[in-house]
C-alpha cells in the first residue's frame, strides 16, 4: 500500500514565526502556495556570493564504509585516507575524532550529546542487522541518531531550544508517497526497534517509514573532493529552499554546516533556489535523475518550456554556471578589473575546482 505524505497547510503566523527564527531581520522570508509548498524569498536585492543561510544540521552521520577516517563531529578526513584517527568513542567504537576537541565537543555539547546514543550504538553492534546492506546501515544509524535526538531534545526548557533546529523541522519536511511495504525501509524499522527503548520508538511503522522518506528525500550528501561519499546529513532550513535547474544560490560544507551564498546578483522579490543534482546535464538526464532521486518532476524554466523558450535560461546557464570541465557548477569568486576598465569575474567550480575569468 502507498502511503500518501501531504504538508499541512501552515498559518501566515506561523510562516512569519518560522521565517524569524531562522532568518531574523535579514529580508528574507519563508512563504507558501498550493504549487510549491514552502519556498523562501528574498524581500531586498543581494549581491553575488552574499550568504542567505547558515545551516546547522538536525542529525548527520558518517558512512559505514569509513567511520574510523572521517571526524563524527566535524567530518575532516584524515590526512591519510584510509588510515584510521586516533581518537574514537570507546565504549561504541563508531564515532571517531579527529583530535579531542571533536571528542570532547561531540560528548557534552548543549545541542545534542554522543551519551544520548552511545549505548543503542554499542546494541547495534551486537544485535542481528538481517539483510542491511552498509548503505541501509547508515541510514539506520541517521534513524537512531534522529529518535535520540528528537527524545533528548524533549528534556530542554522551551527557552533554550529556541534558536535552535527543531525535530518539528524535520518532521515538517515535504517528502512523497512511499510503498509502506518497501522491504528496506521495513527492515530498517525492524533492527531500530530491537535497539531503541520503547520510549524513544514508541511511533508506528507507517511514521517511521515516512520519516525514513522525509530523510531520503531531503538529506545532503557529504562528499570528498575525490567525489567519494562520506555520510550524509539532515539539514531541514537548507531544504526549505526548493529545486531548479536554474539555481541562483550554492551550498557549500563548513565542517557539518552547510553556507548558501548567491550566485549572481538576485533582484528583491525573488524566489531562491538550489539545485539538487548535476544541472550541467542535458533536460532528459535532469529529469530522470529528479525524478529517480527526488521522485518529482521539475518545472522550472529549463525544464518546463518549449525548447525554443528554454534556450534562453540554456544560454544563461552555459555562459556563467556551467563548468566547461566537468557537468558542475562555477560559484561567483571575486570581481576583477580587466585591463579595459571594465569589471570581469572570477568563477570557480564547485566539483572539479576548475577556475574560469570572463
Amino acid at each position: 500500500a502507498l502511503l500518501r505524505m501531504s504538508q499541512e497547510v501552515p498559518s501566515n503566523a506561523a510562516l512569519e514565526g518560522l521565517s524569524q527564527r531562522i532568518f531574523g531581520d535579514s529580508g528574507i522570508k519563508i512563504k507558501y502556495s498550493d504549487g510549491a509548498g514552502r519556498y523562501v524569498v528574498t524581500d531586498k536585492a543581494l549581491k553575488p556570493a552574499e550568504v542567505v543561510l547558515i545551516s546547522e544540521p538536525y542529525t548527520h552521520v558518517i558512512g559505514e564504509h569509513c567511520l574510523d577516517w572521517v571526524c563524527d563531529a566535524c567530518c575532516r578526513v584524515h590526512m591519510n585516507e584510509g588510515d584510521s584517527f586516533e581518537f574514537c568513542c570507546p565504549d561504541c567504537e563508531i564515532s571517531y575524532y579527529c583530535c579531542e576537541d571533536c571528542k570532547k565537543e561531540h560528548s557534552v555539547s548543549p545541542i545534542y550529546s554522543h551519551s544520548a546514543e552511545c549505548q543503542y550504538f554499542q546494541k547495534l553492534k551486537r544485535v542481528d542487522k538481517g539483510s542491511l546492506d552498509d548503505l541501509s546501515l547508515t541510514k539506520l544509524r541517521q534513524l537512531i541518531r534522529l529518535l535520540c535526538k528528537r527524545n533528548f531534545e524533549r528534556t530542554q526548557d522551551s527557552g533554550h531550544l529556541k534558536r535552535q533546529v527543531l525535530y518539528e523541522d524535520v518532521e515538517s519536511l515535504v517528502t512523497h508517497d512511499v510503498d509502506s511495504s518497501d522491504e528496506e525501509y521495513r527492515e530498517i524499522v525492524k533492527v531500530a526497534r530491537r535497539v531503541l527503548p520503547r520510549n524513544i520508538i514508541s511511533d508506528s511503522d507507517n511514521y517511521l517509514i515516512s520519516m525514513l522518506s522525509r530523510i531520503d528525500c531531503n538529506q545532503f550528501g557529504i562528499w570528498s573532493t575525490k567525489d567519494e561519499f562520506l555520510g550524509a546529513a539532515v539539514h531541514p532550513l537548507a531544504s526549505f529552499l526548493n529545486h531548479s535547474c536554474i539555481p541562483n544560490v550554492f551550498a557549500e560544507w563548513e565542517g557539518v554546516k552547510l553556507l548558501c551564498r548567491t550566485l549572481y546578483p538576485v533582484p528583491a522579490g525573488t524566489e531562491l533556489n538550489l539545485s539538487y543534482i548535476a544541472a550541467g546535464v542535458s533536460t532528459p538526464e535532469r529529469k530522470h535523475e529528479l525524478r529517480r532521486v527526488y521522485s518529482f518532476d521539475c518545472n522550472c524554466p529549463r525544464c518546463s518550456l518549449p525548447p525554443a523558450k528554454a534556450a534562453a535560461y540554456d544560454a544563461f546557464f552555459a555562459e556563467f554556471l556551467q563548468c566547461p570541465k566537468c557537468p558542475g557548477i562555477m560559484k561567483f569568486v571575486k570581481y576583477d578589473i580587466l585591463e579595459d576598465g571594465k569589471r570581469g569575474e572570477t568563477r570557480a567550480c564547485m566539483t572539479c575546482a576548475h577556475q574560469r575569468s570572463a
